[in-house]
């Protein structure tokens, strides 16, 4: 049926409120992935390690920062006439796949979908994405991409800076004989030499393998997950496919084998004659 797309907010980009709980939950990672290592593991690190620790991580922080920005805060719908939300468009609206037909037969490069949760319609539409609370597009996806791979990059030096602190300023001391958080602190003010003394004695020795223990956990979870992302969309790079188009071709060939199962399972409860019949009737 004919679609007339309604006059009512839509979502211009990332930026704009409300915020989806897991852009706050990205955000919450980021800023405490920035403390964790400018703070407490770089400082625990000695000799050469730790200036290039700093000047990667800074180098990677700076790199997912602006890619962040860059992808949430342009608008993925180029805002023409044919296709404004502010403007009415007249497409048809499949509901087994929940897109657009117009959108997907004028573009060249992907489909253009009409996204309902930021109410437009996006050209070469990838996917929505909560996580940058906006959708990703051909206007935006290589900023997207650019996010996940140095996000990637960030949580690898995170958890290994954090299974290093754990390893070499607790289990391995407590493997030598060391009995005491006093004696542990002792050695993690020597490493640091006294530049960050957040917290005295013993409770930074606490602090620090508290945070150290919930970040090797946090950043080697983000690692397999952003993995797992780059390796999807490198695949559908080499098939010539986007997010969207991968699913709906995924969904299309499911409706197919429910169809031919439906088929398959009349032909067991009819007889031949009967079975041709109803096929005929139904044409």
């Amino acid at each position: 049926m004919a679609l007339n797309v309604p006059k009512r907010w839509q979502r211009k980009n990332g930026l704009q409120r409300p915020l989806s709980p897991a852009q706050i939950i990205l955000l919450v990672i980021f800023v405490f992935g920035a403390v964790a290592g400018f703070g407490i593991f770089l400082p625990d690190i000695p000799g050469l390690w730790q200036t290039v620790g700093y000047t990667c991580l800074t180098v990677m922080y700076v790199w997912d920062f602006i890619s962040y920005v860059l992808a949430v805060s342009i608008n993925p719908s180029s805002g023409g006439e044919q296709n404004s939300m502010w403007n009415p468009v007249k497409c048809v609206w499949d509901s087994k796949t929940h897109c657009c037909h117009v959108g997907r037969h004028e573009s060249v490069q992907g489909i253009n979908f009409f996204c309902k949760t930021c109410n437009k319609l996006v050209e070469h539409h990838d996917h929505h994405c909560e996580w940058l609370n906006t959708c990703i597009g051909g206007r935006n996806y290589c900023f997207f991409f650019n996010t996940i791979v140095s996000g990637l990059l960030i949580a690898l030096q995170l958890s290994v800076m954090a299974c290093y602190i754990i390893s070499v300023y607790y289990t391995l001391p407590y493997s030598r004989g060391t009995d005491t958080m006093a004696e542990i602190a002792t050695m993690l003010l020597k490493a640091r030499g006294q530049s960050l003394p957040l917290l005295p004695g013993e409770l930074a020795a606490i602090v620090t393998f508290a945070i150290a223990s919930v970040s090797a956990a946090i950043y080697t979870l983000v690692f397999a997950v952003l993995g797992t992302f780059i390796i999807f969309h490198i695949r559908l790079y080499c098939i010539g496919m986007s997010t969207s188009e991968y699913i709906f071709t995924g969904r299309k060939r499911r409706m197919q084998e429910e169809e031919n199962v439906d088929v398959e399972a009349c032909k067991t409860e009819l007889s031949d004659k009967d079975f041709e019949t109803v096929k005929d009737n139904s044409q």
